[in-house]
């Protein structure tokens, strides 16, 4: 394992429609990065590596704990990001998650969701979800898991 590295895990049964803005944030990063992509079989043809420190594994079961697990299996680096394919994280992810790791007592963590596109509804989930963390500390894979 490789100190102050990242892998980040993206299980993808579907392309969504921001998936190049999450692939161009991605590539913002100023840490040593691994990027894995756990794709459905079926999508072998429409995503291609586009940079060294991606790797592209394919996964014949449906669902997103056996692509998860197959990630994992493959990450290389300490810190490990799981990701939903179609969500963008903040600007300086990295240094947010180096810096947060690195203090000793912490063992993970998730960003806070917000979507680009606001509506009352939207608001509204995001509020609920955000204060269920606050009060049970209990992460979601919906606010990208960091461990």
């Amino acid at each position: 394992m490789k100190p102050e590295t990242i892998s980040v895990i993206l299980p993808i049964h579907k392309i969504p429609k921001h998936f190049t803005q999450v692939r161009k944030a991605l590539f913002t990063s100023t840490t040593p990065l691994e990027i894995i992509y756990v794709i459905d079989k079926k999508l072998k043809e429409k995503i291609k590596q586009e940079n060294a420190y991606e790797k592209i594994l394919f996964e014949t079961n449906r669902g997103r704990g056996y692509m998860i697990q197959k990630g994992a299996q493959q990450a290389q680096n300490d810190i490990i990001v799981i990701l939903h394919a179609d969500t963008l994280l903040p600007p300086k992810w990295d240094e947010t998650i180096i810096h947060a790791m690195s203090n000793k007592q912490v063992i993970g963590g998730a960003f806070s969701l917000s979507f680009i596109n606001q509506n009352t509804y939207l608001s509204l989930g995001i509020m609920v979800i955000n204060l269920l963390f606050n009060i049970t500390g209990v992460l979601s894979g919906d606010l990208s898991l960091i461990h």
